[in-house]
């Protein structure tokens, strides 16, 4: 597998070694902070996964029509994986993604009431008066999905979960697509 981009990796330490795994099958690595990792390559999925605990993951996946999916979760019990970066693993993700001639359209994120994205929103309406846009724009996803060419944001919706959680929906576009 050829993707890079940049992905720390220290053996002993931190991160993972992208080029070393293997495309189309599941495999179990083992991070350079020697922990071990689940993790899926193939055309539409770039998957990484905590061997032990499996709720700390990063996941990104291309739907057919040309939709992102991102599933990050770099800390669990307020610890920060050592070998996750999900900075890093976005932008490794698209240029595996790219690689291999999917074209992604389109990016929706979907932010739940605790995670630090909808409570960067919310803060960013409710403390700092921006629009919705720019609330959107202004969280850690905004700022990484603009960095990365997706800059056009449709308005954002609050939804409900289950009827009692909130959660706000956004959609992160390449301009003129």
């Amino acid at each position: 597998m050829k993707v890079e981009a940049g992905y720390p990796h220290v053996e002993g330490e931190y991160g993972i070694k992208l080029d070393d795994i293997p495309f189309n099958a599941v495999s179990l690595i083992v991070g350079g902070s020697g922990k071990e990792l689940r993790v899926l390559f193939n055309r539409r999925n770039f998957l990484v996964r905590d061997a032990i605990d499996p709720g700390c993951r990063m996941d990104a996946t291309v739907r057919d029509d040309g939709q992102l999916s991102l599933y990050l979760v770099t800390r669990v019990h307020k610890d920060k994986h050592p070998d996750f970066f999900a900075g890093h693993f976005v932008t490794a993700a698209l240029e595996h993604f790219k690689q291999n001639g999917v074209v992604i359209s389109h990016f929706r994120a979907r932010w739940l009431e605790d995670s630090d994205n909808y409570l960067e929103f919310v803060n960013n309406r409710s403390s700092l008066s921006m629009s919705s846009i720019d609330a959107a724009r202004n969280t850690w996803t905004g700022r990484l999905m603009c960095g990365l060419g997706f800059s056009d944001v449709d308005s954002p919706r609050l939804f409900f979960h289950n009827d009692s959680i909130p959660y706000v929906e956004i959609i992160f576009s390449k301009p003129g697509e």
